[in-house]
């Protein structure tokens, strides 16, 4: 095998491990990365009782559609999405480019998530994530910040309200939390 080649392989080898390992990592800390439905995400939005102006976070914003259909709707809300999943950020920021104005993409853990002025957060993770980020929440969000959650409850909480998604698609309900 040629000495070019044998470099080509060894190189994407090395990415691909990488790409790996770094995998492995994300669903150990977090979750995999499952797309909202879109329907769902609408619904989302809509119990969030979003108004301009706002700030939202996404703490696992995979390729960002809860942050383009939020500002969408609403152009003046600020959205900041963190994604540990390569792959899944990557389709993000491609997808949030032209919102670059009011859409913040970071490739890091949202557990170190600056929660400082925000107004809703937007959660599509497994339990064990978002029981540790609870305590954060609780802690860090101000007063009349609200909380939606897809799918799982936090536990020990008690929800503001639950609406049915698609109970047609058999998803899961939305959690809505105030703080």
């Amino acid at each position: 095998m040629p000495l070019p080649l044998l470099i080509f392989w060894v190189i994407l080898y090395i990415i691909a491990a990488i790409l790996l390992i770094v995998t492995c990592y994300v669903f150990f800390i977090g979750a995999p990365f499952v797309p909202t439905p879109q329907r769902v995400v609408d619904k989302m939005i809509a119990a969030a009782d979003l108004r301009p102006g706002m700030k939202i976070l996404d703490p696992g914003c995979g390729d960002g559609r809860m942050l383009i259909s939020a500002v969408r709707k609403f152009p003046t809300i600020k959205g900041v999405g963190y994604e540990l999943f390569f792959v899944a950020y990557i389709l993000g920021w491609f997808r949030t480019r032209k919102y670059k104005k009011n859409i913040q993409l970071l490739f890091r853990n949202s557990d170190y998530a600056d929660l400082r002025g925000i107004d809703r957060v937007f959660c599509y993770m497994l339990p064990k994530p978002l029981a540790r980020n609870a305590a954060k929440f609780k802690k860090g969000l101000k007063k009349g910040a609200k909380i939606i959650s897809y799918a799982f409850q936090i536990e020990g909480w008690k929800p503001e309200k639950i609406i049915q998604s698609e109970p047609k698609k058999n998803y899961g309900p939305i959690y809505v939390y105030k703080i």
